[in-house]
C-alpha cells in the first residue's frame, strides 16, 4: 500500500509540474529571458556558461537553448586561480 501511495504522490508531482506557469510562456519570451540571463551573468569563478546551465533544466529548455545562437555568444573564463 505504501508503494502504491508513493507512486501516486510521484504522479501528482509530475502532473503539478505540467501545470507550472512557466510552461505557458511562448518560446520567444522564454528565449528572451534566457538571453538576458546569459548577457547579465558575467561574474565567473572558473568557466561560466549560463546557457549550459539553462539547457540542463529539461528537454524543452535544452532544445530552446540549443536553437538560440545568441545565448552562446558569451562565455566567461577566469584564467586566474582564485583558490
Amino acid at each position: 500500500l505504501r508503494n502504491q501511495q508513493q507512486r501516486i504522490y510521484r504522479r501528482i508531482d509530475q502532473c503539478r509540474s505540467l501545470l507550472a506557469p512557466i510552461r505557458k510562456l511562448p518560446p520567444e519570451v522564454l528565449g528572451r529571458i534566457f538571453r538576458l540571463v546569459c548577457i547579465e551573468n558575467s561574474a565567473a569563478a572558473e568557466i561560466d556558461c549560463p546557457a549550459a546551465h539553462l539547457s540542463h533544466v529539461c528537454a524543452g529548455w535544452r532544445d530552446l537553448a540549443r536553437t538560440t545562437p545568441s545565448l552562446w555568444s558569451h562565455i566567461s573564463i577566469n584564467l586566474y586561480n582564485t583558490h
